[in-house]
């Protein structure tokens, strides 16, 4: 059986992994055995109405047949007991194998704005059980999820929930041993911290449960992690296998000529204008290709992203990866740069004078008078200036935004050549713990 959730944080606090939490822990109660660690599945992060993170949550289980009655019961009895004024939940169980259309519908919420219409009309195609609270969107989240079944590349990540009391207070978290941590399972684990500030990145700052999570490429190496973590306060923790830092959401290529608003993926072309740094000091420019032209832009939050497009050339060819603007009575329609992967890099020169056979350059003498050395006296009344290609301060290779600035979705430089493909595993011992039950 496949349980879908989404939508139940909001920017009041919440969190749709800490109710998921609480349902995994209802189930295990009820004897219920896990087929799969909770998928966390992060859909197109270009969404304008998109809850935080545009995370939802897949839990796939063990199920005899019976009692699905029950199981739909307890889950909307959570739903409702951690929703808030906000937020708006879905909630789809599906039994059985995945439908092929709901997986290509989960694909299309990777990269592209899907509706509650189309998610709707799956549901009831497949005849799915289905709750919904408020606006009811979390309904494309929770079928998206169930769609996702990760076959492809994956990581996981170990969330720890706080208590309830805690939730808007100052999280206790040793920040030394979070670097220790980093300095020794740093190859395992991913952006835990920034390079170029020192920000702890593995904490967030807003008034959800979350105390902390590590991301990394295998199950034991974030438990090993979380272990390493010294902390004032008291936690459970979930292990989840995830699609973050995969990239998924540029796998898609951009058609030029049909850019829709909200869409993700990548496009390779030209570059056809100058780079020109507006105010607040993001960075525009043009790219071309057969299909048409593009305004792409590089925002200040990028930080080294951003500068590197400064370095690009009229001609230089790239690939970029990033999200669609909507166009508006100011702006035009653009690419919100996430990635830039110089291809070739068009030779740049400047012209300099010829060099005298003393080996010094020569110098003007005239108005159609030709050169001539201050050195050695000699002149050269036919010599022509000659190109000397210039040293480029980009080079080919790919540029991202410090970790900082990046999506959840970002596949880190770290993990390229490093994806894996799923097999059905034989879940660990501890990857869960509510042992502060009591506390929430």
């Amino acid at each position: 059986m496949n349980i879908g959730l989404d939508d139940i944080d909001s920017v009041e606090g919440g969190c749709t992994t800490y109710v998921a939490s609480r349902i995994v822990k209802a189930l295990v109660n009820l004897g219920i055995s896990f087929s799969d660690y909770p998928n966390l599945i992060r859909l197109n992060p270009n969404i304008p109405w998109k809850t935080r993170g545009n995370g939802a949550v897949a839990l796939r289980i063990q199920f005899n047949g019976k009692n699905s009655h029950n199981i739909f019961s307890v889950v909307c009895s959570i739903i409702k007991k951690h929703a808030l004024s906000d937020s708006n939940p879905g909630f789809v169980m599906l039994t059985g194998d995945v439908p092929d259309d709901i997986v290509n519908f989960s694909k299309s919420a990777m990269h592209t704005l899907v509706t509650k219409k189309k998610a709707l009309t799956l549901i009831r195609k497949h005849d799915l059980d289905s709750f919904e609270l408020g606006s009811g969107l979390g309904i494309i989240g929770a079928l998206s999820s169930i769609g996702c079944t990760l076959e492809d590349d994956h990581t996981f990540e170990v969330i720890s929930y706080r208590k309830r009391r805690m939730c808007g207070k100052r999280r206790e978290v040793s920040r030394a041993s979070i670097l220790a941590m980093n300095e020794k399972m740093g190859h395992l684990t991913f952006n835990n911290i920034d390079p170029e500030t020192e920000r702890i990145l593995i904490t967030p700052r807003g008034p959800d449960p979350v105390l902390f999570g590590i991301r990394g490429g295998g199950a034991a190496s974030v438990l090993r992690s979380k272990d390493m973590v010294s902390t004032r306060e008291p936690f459970e923790y979930m292990l989840y296998r995830t699609n973050q830092g995969t990239g998924a959401h540029l796998e898609h290529l951009l058609n030029v000529g049909d850019l829709k608003p909200y869409s993700s993926g990548r496009i390779a072309g030209s570059i056809s204008t100058k780079t020109v740094t507006m105010e607040g000091g993001h960075v525009m420019f043009k790219l071309k290709n057969q299909e048409g032209e593009v305004n792409c832009a590089a925002y200040q939050q990028t930080g080294s992203l951003k500068e590197s497009c400064t370095a690009l050339e009229i001609g230089d060819f790239v690939e970029i990866g990033g999200g669609i603007r909507r166009a508006s009575s100011r702006f035009p329609r653009v690419l919100n740069l996430e990635f830039l992967r110089v291809l070739y890099l068009k030779p740049q020169y400047r012209w300099i004078n010829p060099k005298c056979n003393c080996g010094r350059i020569m110098e003007s003498a005239g108005h159609e008078k030709g050169y001539r050395c201050r050195e050695c006296g000699a002149k050269n009344r036919t010599g022509r200036k000659i190109p000397k290609e210039m040293q480029r301060t980009i080079s080919t290779g790919l540029y991202q935004p410090p970790p900082r600035a990046q999506r959840h979705l970002t596949k880190p430089v770290a993990r390229i050549g490093k994806e894996k493909v799923w097999t059905k595993p034989k879940l660990k011992p501890g990857w869960y713990s509510f042992k502060n039950s009591e506390l929430f």
